[in-house]
């Protein structure tokens, strides 16, 4: 018998960071109603629609009234439409697949959080929750407003309205922030002011129908239900997340609360409203961390409402707690250093998705273990040998084993491929056909103008390096330098962003003015096209090849000047200190151009042999944090696609021990928090090397660099094509002669 391919004591919540997302500056997000499509919305005013499937961006909904921060991003129930609230109290309303604006509506308070109504496919209603001010449905065709009750002493026996409380400058009653959310058909409004009360409202006679007290009175900041509108969840300031169970009928909840009410005609004013609310909802579960007391952000329930799960508040950590339905933790998940600004459940899968403080997207997935006896009937792993029992028919022309039975399907009956089967995760799956799940990809060509940038800049770099012209030996303080911050991956992890002046050895001097003496015939096809470039300065220089791959060898020619400096340095004690007699050895790295490293050189005697040893200074901190990343960049693209188990062993090493050994201690311990925090991805090349850029990217950040976009790694750094004997290492094998 087959075993599970899933291990069932394993629970079906996230582990790990799987993937991370980054656009700009996001701060908000939410799932549509399948979970394919995720809307996150930026601070520059965008809202970024990415294919969760593929992880790509799909579309990009930017107006140009709008510039701040968005606060909440909201779906329509079919998928058709986005609202958007923003920092400039303004909500917009978009069509998703042609990526227009519908509407723009300004209120009078920047809102919140702002949710369409569910119960419609193409809403005209939202409820808004402005930040000093009561909730308010919105009609999003005219743009009226309605203010709903955001307390029981509004509420009078006798149907006056007691007087009102503190109000603003602008004349709107002053409030704190007070959370709100539609029901799951969108029958009713369930409010929780700051007095720790919910109130459940009629928003079309607004009026207050029920009144639930919270125990303790706190400040509700966040109210939610589950999916199936079962479970009720708020979020309270006494650091204590509270589940409620819904008594109510999902669809006639209007009419139970009617019946309700008569039913308590002898109770009045607010001991009626309590009796109501009583059974309308009920205290299930308490959660909280009686250890540190943290407050609670974001709090929201799985697909299935089988977990519930809340980031900590707490700023510098990026910490998210996991429950199951009976109240016990169950997980926590440990991120980056960086604070929990919002978070989200995908719809069907046991996937979370949280925005930290830096504007980056995680996306945190189960990690499976595998089992191999899922796959193969007869495989069993072993934790020792066994001593294997042969069976009494395994020789037999049919053993009775590999019998198959004979199946009890009639294959007459006719199959049915037509009609689509109601999925059992969503209550209402039979609804209308225009529900959007997946947006149309539309393919982006490449700018030429930025393939040709590319190219004039690296014949630049390869010709400000090796270039013997008289005017280049002549330039003085204004000679032509190579700007290596021409991407942020190309700056140094630790160090200052400095221009490099470089100039051309001696053999390369010489090389260069044979071949000004003897010029190049025109009848000889050139392998590369060539294109006339122009410095700085504007002085027009030699037509160089336009070849891509000439900036590539220039870095490793880089990462090998910095191994013969390093091999200088070590070398050169030992020759002058030993004055032994004996033939000495030579040790030398090949390289197209062999650029000197050190402004003075020393000769020692060993033996017969006089060798030239090179006096250098420690290699500066921004030199050795470029030749590093160049050094694993350049490894990464060399990283296969499908890697062996060793191999995979190899780099993790690798990683760990220059962050153990890295020469700069303060840059060794970055690395390390950095590390803590983003395991290394070593699955494949494809997933080496986006850790390692998303890495890069992280310690660019931290010294206020550009980022370099994660996409073009492979573009920038491509395999290197070594020939044979080319990389070889020349000289003697033996350690230091005979010292």
């Amino acid at each position: 018998m087959n075993a599970q391919i899933i291990d069932p004591l394993q629970g079906d919540f996230p582990e790990v960071i799987e993937e991370y997302l980054e656009h700009g500056c996001m701060k908000c997000i939410a799932f549509n109603r399948r979970g394919t499509l995720l809307a996150v919305g930026c601070n520059d005013g965008s809202c970024v629609i990415w294919d969760f499937e593929t992880r790509g961006i799909a579309k990009e909904l930017r107006d140009n009234d709008c510039s701040s921060p968005i606060t909440s991003v909201c779906w329509s129930k079919c998928g058709n439409r986005i609202l958007i609230s923003a920092a400039d109290k303004s909500l917009l309303l978009w069509d998703v697949m042609s990526g227009k604006r519908i509407t723009r509506i300004v209120l009078q308070q920047t809102p919140l959080h702002a949710r369409l109504h569910p119960g419609s496919s193409k809403p005209s209603l939202c409820l808004a929750c402005p930040l000093s001010c009561a909730p308010m449905i919105v009609d999003l065709n005219t743009g009226n407003t309605t203010s709903l009750k955001v307390s029981v002493l509004e509420v009078s026996n006798n149907g006056t309205t007691p007087a009102s409380r503190n109000k603003c400058a602008d004349g709107i009653t002053s409030f704190s922030p007070t959370a709100a959310c539609f029901s799951k058909n969108g029958n009713l409004v369930y409010v929780g002011n700051s007095k720790g009360e919910i109130l459940i409202i009629n928003y079309k006679d607004n009026e207050v129908r029920a009144m639930v007290p919270i125990p303790g009175g706190s400040v509700v900041k966040n109210i939610v239900f589950s999916r199936n509108g079962k479970y009720l969840l708020t979020n309270s300031n006494d650091r204590i997340i509270r589940i409620y169970e819904n008594l109510l009928p999902l669809k006639d909840e209007v009419r139970a609360l009617d019946d309700l009410n008569e039913n308590l005609n002898d109770l009045d004013g607010v001991e009626k409203l309590k009796g109501v609310g009583s059974k309308c909802l009920t205290l299930f579960r308490e959660l909280q961390d009686l250890i540190t007391k943290v407050h609670w952000k974001a709090p929201c329930f799985s697909g299935d409402g089988e977990w519930v799960v809340g980031g900590s508040a707490s700023k510098g950590e990026h910490k998210i707690y996991i429950w199951d339905r009976v109240g016990r933790l169950v997980k926590i998940l440990e991120g980056p250093k960086e604070a929990i600004i919002d978070l989200a459940w995908h719809p069907v899968r046991p996937i979370v998705v949280s925005v930290s403080l830096n504007g980056i997207v995680y996306i945190w997935a189960k990690d499976y273990t595998e089992n191999w006896s899922a796959f193969a009937p007869d495989f069993k792993e072993l934790e020792e040998n066994e001593e294997y029992v042969e069976r009494e028919d395994e020789f037999d022309l049919i053993p009775e084993t590999g019998k198959v039975k004979e199946s009890d399907v009639n294959e007459d009956d006719e199959v049915d491929i037509v009609t689509v089967e109601k999925d059992p995760g969503f209550s209402d799956s039979d609804m209308s056909e225009e529900e959007l799940c997946f947006l149309p990809a539309t393919p982006t060509c490449d700018v030429p103008e930025q393939m040709d940038k590319f190219i004039e800049s690296s014949s630049k770099l390869v010709d400000s390096n090796n270039s013997g012209s008289p005017l280049s030996e002549e330039a003085g303080p204004n000679e032509h330098t190579t700007n290596h911050n021409s991407s942020p991956l190309e700056d140094d992890a630790w160090g200052t962003r400095a221009k490099r002046k470089r100039k051309p050895s001696e053999k390369v001097l010489e090389l260069q003015a044979e071949k000004l003496k003897k010029p190049s015939k025109s009848s000889k096809a050139s392998k590369f096209k060539t294109k006339p470039v122009v410095d700085e300065d504007g002085f027009a220089s030699r037509n160089m090849p336009v070849n891509p791959l000439l900036a590539l060898f220039q870095n490793f020619e880089q990462v090998s000047n910095f191994v013969q400096h390093h091999i200088s340095n070590f070398i050169g004690p030992h020759l002058q200190s030993s004055g032994l007699p004996g033939s000495g050895f030579l040790l030398s790295v090949s390289s197209s151009t062999k650029a000197p490293l050190a402004k003075t050189t020393s000769s020692v005697q060993l033996g017969d042999t006089a060798v030239k040893v090179k006096s250098t200074t420690p290699a500066p901190k921004e030199e050795l944090g470029r030749a590093t990343w160049t050094l694993l960049h350049t490894l990464a693209a060399q990283y296969p696609d499908k890697p062996t188990r060793q191999q995979k062993k190899d780099v993790k090493e690798l990683v760990h021990i220059l962050s153990r050994m890295y020469p700069c201690r303060e840059c060794a311990d970055h690395f390390k928090e950095i590390l803590r925090a983003n395991p290394v991805q070593t699955g494949s090349h494809a997933e080496f090397s986006q850790w390692l850029c998303h890495v890069h990217n992280v310690v660019n950040r931290s010294l206020g660099k550009p980022v370099f976009p994660c996409e073009r790694v492979d573009a920038r750094w491509g395999k290197l094509e070594c020939e044979q004997k080319a990389c070889e290492i020349i000289g003697s094998t033996s350690f230091f002669g005979k010292i």
